[in-house]
């Protein structure tokens, strides 16, 4: 597990994050962490789906930024293309961390990342040691994902138990005839959304939770995209068709 160390002056005054350090992340990451405040915007550019942590259990959101990994169609040239930016990617490598003998938290840094240099990019830190703009900003991000973490915990818990979630399969079919499957990824279970009563439903509207719901079924159509954008750059291994299904029992 990566050893997170406080952000303080004294340690990291000379560190800076790469202005591309966007796109390097998001090439080596297929899955991207989202809040439900996210959603509406996110979901007009990427699919997404619920996830369910390996280490915790616990529900969350994400979107599908690749269908197969290196191959992101959304990074060219060094850069970011997608019309949404999700806050994890603009955000990193900072984290939040636990603060021992305290209930506040603080900010973590992995001063190895491959996103650091002492040489380039966006300062962490000016010279008299106070903090730059780019860290300030980064610092609120992080202050409301916290807060839309907990109410997308929340709003996952209640469409927990009524037992809306639907795990998925995605079959993707290459031009060569072989096939790859992506699993771990769940959606919204239609079936059962509509057979709740209305007062349910109301109670799903009225909390923001069916917008988030209708986004996410929406954002599925979205793999089309991903597909073209995969056979941009990927020529030499094409994919024909994806299939979406129940996971084989």
């Amino acid at each position: 597990m990566t050893q997170l160390t406080q952000l303080n002056p004294e340690q990291h005054k000379n560190l800076n994050v790469a202005p591309d350090s966007i796109a390097i992340l998001a090439k080596q990451m297929q899955i991207v962490h989202v809040n439900a405040e996210e959603v509406s915007k996110a979901a007009t550019e990427l699919p997404v789906f619920f996830t369910r942590s390996e280490q915790t259990g616990g529900w969350g959101m994400s979107v599908l930024t690749c269908l197969v990994n290196e191959y992101n169609g959304s990074v060219q040239d060094g850069r970011w293309l997608a019309g949404y930016t999700p806050t994890y990617l603009t955000t990193y490598p900072v984290f939040p961390i636990r603060i021992e003998g305290s209930e506040e938290h603080g900010f973590g840094i992995n001063t190895d990342d491959p996103t650091l240099s002492e040489s380039e990019g966006n300062a962490l830190y000016n010279e008299d040691g106070s903090e730059t703009a780019y860290l300030q900003n980064v610092k609120r991000q992080i202050e409301s994902d916290i807060k839309g973490s907990m109410q997308t915990h929340q709003m996952t818990q209640v469409l927990r138990q009524l037992e809306l979630f639907k795990a998925v399969t995605l079959t993707l079919h290459f031009n060569d005839g072989s096939k790859q499957n992506l699993q771990g990824l769940h959606t919204i279970d239609e079936d059962k959304l509509k057979s709740l009563d209305a007062a349910t439903l109301k109670q799903l509207s009225d909390k923001g939770y069916l917008m988030v719901i209708h986004a996410c079924l929406m954002s599925l159509f979205k793999i089309n995209l991903l597909v073209r954008s995969h056979n941009q750059v990927a020529p030499e291994q094409t994919i024909d068709k994806v299939n979406i299904a129940l996971p084989a029992q």
